[in-house]
């Protein structure tokens, strides 16, 4: 294992290289290119948008903006779901210097209202659902004098205005911003505290983009469709089809092909060539249900991107082992601007987040903590420099939070959270994240929780998928429409959910391993705060929310007296047996000769010795299945 690994750049960005100057120098080499395309919401139509046609666009509203006010460093607000009025308003920001200042779709007034206190913008655009949000915010805020609907032609006004704006006015605004510049402040979801507003530049971004075309030409550049969802979206899939394949013939021949894509897609990483044999079933399984996938995927998607969770390891390799499609994982964070490290076309190993890009590095502190360098890294949190040194290093080393490992070649694997160590009453450390990996494996699994901090042995709150559980109550002729109430309580349930706790716990000593679980009626939530606006778990949210629960249900006092295990309920009802025939031979030998009698005390002395033998042996596998505080606390200190 390797501690640190770093690559020389292959681009070298300059003080040029703005994120405006992606957009120019593409639309000028060719501006008839396909840049984008959005749905109209009335229609249900797709426009095509060129690159010389966007440009064009964003210039326009670019004057827009300097006509109202807009200059660099000017703060803008954009609270709106994606869309395409969102990317040309994010260009015109860059073209001037303007920073831009997105808010979650999904965060709410109060959320919202902190976020423009802190960055007191001039200018915010929402859409349909957020407007009369900015509004309501921008009557106690003074500074906040235009808000805009991007639904409601919120572009169209711009350009109207920026008619008394000329190209020369703005071809100097645009000469002006240089690429360490700020562009934008991007607000962390908060996962772990309060939201800190990330500064990132332009190199931030270019540096990314620039070397990016390097490593992944092919994708980047070549006229193919890529797909980037989170992991819980691809589990989603799978399990969906696992499911409509059923238990039959047809679900036999889909648990084969699972395997199959996954062995070759092991064989592809390792350069080996398969049998006559695997080709045919390659055949087979391509024509039999990779299809189905591909064409639910579009027929133009060539690659699968992944990042921002973890995820099984097999289903990479099972869609990566798929004819023309290659499934690259990704790492990265927001202080990052995204994409830190990643797997690259001629380097792809399922499994692993990748190796850092070209004038990238990273290493490993001694406590397993993931750092990272470049030109990359943000620069800082904004109005907020304490936090900023807790995290960034004089010498640009900043500090993630996750841990891993780095393997001979440089590829990196995520291993957890460095804030999510859980120290267990016996002293042990426990890292969450891969046994809840394995538990959120379970199809009817939404998220899973695993706890124990100071607590006598590690358990986990479960919650259900709502869309994936009424259908698997249904294969189980069970009634799909039952509350969730019940389900959680359901027999059928904990004992479906219990195998992937087995696979969690056969991954982890036994000081490590879940011992009891609880499935909670609800899922966690962005409105309950156990979950963020990037739909990632609050940790501490879900501990404080589900405080009662931990205490009363899953480490509630156990009773002193204990249910005897199968193997002792059997040893009891021999030896009532024995004791029994032991009776009725002891009455008849009365009537025997004295040699049988002596015989017949020889039997009751082995039957004794039978007894006390095998029964201390029962007794002691009785013990060893009761969740017992002593037997943990010799486990924790002997895995100390």
């Amino acid at each position: 294992m390797l501690r640190e690994y770093g690559l020389d750049n292959i681009y070298v960005t300059t003080q040029k290289d703005t994120v405006y100057s992606l957009l120019s120098d593409r639309a000028i080499a060719d501006p008839g290119d396909l840049i984008a395309q959005w749905k109209d919401e009335r229609t249900r139509q797709w426009n095509d948008v060129m690159a010389g046609e966007m440009l064009a666009q964003v210039r326009s509203v670019a004057k827009g903006l300097m006509a109202i006010g807009a200059k660099q460093g000017t703060m803008v607000v954009l609270y709106s779901a994606t869309c395409y009025e969102w990317g040309v308003l994010d260009f015109a920001c860059a073209a001037i210097g303007a920073v831009s200042v997105p808010i979650y779709e999904t965060d709410s007034l109060k959320q919202a209202a902190s976020i423009v206190e802190e960055v007191d913008p001039l200018i915010a655009f929402g859409d349909e659902a957020h407007t009369h949000t900015l509004d309501y915010i921008a009557a106690e805020h003074p500074g906040l004098k235009h808000v805009f609907n991007l639904k409601n032609g919120a572009l169209d006004a711009l350009i109207d205005y920026g008619e008394a704006i000329d190209d020369d006015e703005l071809d100097e605004a645009i000469g002006r911003v240089r690429a360490d510049d700020l562009l934008t402040i991007v607000f962390t979801s908060g996962s772990t505290g309060r939201p800190k507003g990330a500064m990132l530049s332009h190199r931030n971004f270019t540096h990314i983009v620039k070397n990016g075309y390097e490593i992944l030409p092919e994708m980047l550049y070549e006229p193919n469709r890529l797909l980037l969802f989170l992991p819980r979206v691809f589990e989603k899939v799978y399990n969906a089809a696992s499911q409509k394949a059923g238990t039959g013939m047809r679900g036999r021949i889909f648990a084969n092909a699972f395997k199959h894509f996954v062995a070759w897609s092991k064989m592809e990483v390792e350069h080996k060539r398969p049998s006559a044999v695997m080709r045919m079933k390659h055949s087979f399984y391509m024509g039999t249900v990779a299809s189905s996938f591909r064409s639910a995927l579009g027929p133009n998607l060539r690659y699968l991107a992944c990042g921002g969770a973890p995820i099984n390891t097999d289903l990479v390799h099972f869609f990566n082992g798929m004819d023309d499609i290659t499934f690259i994982q990704g790492y990265g964070m927001t202080e990052t601007a995204a994409p830190m490290v990643v797997n690259w076309q001629k380097a792809n190993r399922p499994g692993s987040v990748g190796r850092p890009g070209p004038g990238m590095a990273i290493r490993t502190a001694e406590d397993g903590e993931i750092e990272v360098k470049g030109p990359n890294v943000f620069l800082g949190y904004y109005r907020n420099p304490d936090k900023t040194d807790e995290v960034l290093d004089p010498s640009g080393w900043l500090h993630t939070g996750d841990l891993g490992t780095i393997d001979d070649e440089g590829f990196l694997y995520i291993t957890g959270r460095k804030k999510d160590i859980i120290i267990t009453a016996g002293g042990k450390n426990v890292s969450p994240a891969p046994m809840e990996g394995t538990i959120c494996e379970c199809p009817i699994v939404a998220h899973a929780v695993v706890v124990g901090d100071n607590r006598p042995f590690i358990g986990a709150l479960v919650t259900l998928d709502p869309e994936m559980t009424p259908s698997w109550l249904a294969e189980q002729g069970l009634d799909p429409r039952m509350p969730m109430e019940d389900v959680a309580e359901s027999d059928a349930v904990h004992s479906f959910i219990q195998q992937y706790v087995d696979r969690a716990n056969a991954e982890v000593s036994r000081a490590e391993s879940v011992r009891k679980f609880i499935v909670l009626p609800r899922d966690f939530s962005l409105e309950d705060g156990t979950m963020t606006a990037s739909m990632k778990v609050v940790r501490p949210k879900v501990l404080t929310r589900y405080a009662e629960v931990i205490d009363g249900e899953l480490y509630a006092p156990v009773a002193a007296v204990r249910t005897p295990n199968v193997g002792m309920q059997i040893l009891e009802s021999t030896t009532e047996t024995v004791k029994k025939a032991g009776e009725s031979v002891r009455a008849a030998s009365e009537n025997v000769t004295p040699r049988v009698r002596q015989a017949i005390d020889n039997v009751h002395e082995r039957l004794g010795e039978w007894r006390d033998e095998h029964g201390d042996a029962a007794r002691e596998r009785n013990d060893d299945a009761q969740p017992d505080a002593g037997a943990d606390a010799k486990d924790d200190a002997d895995a100390a």
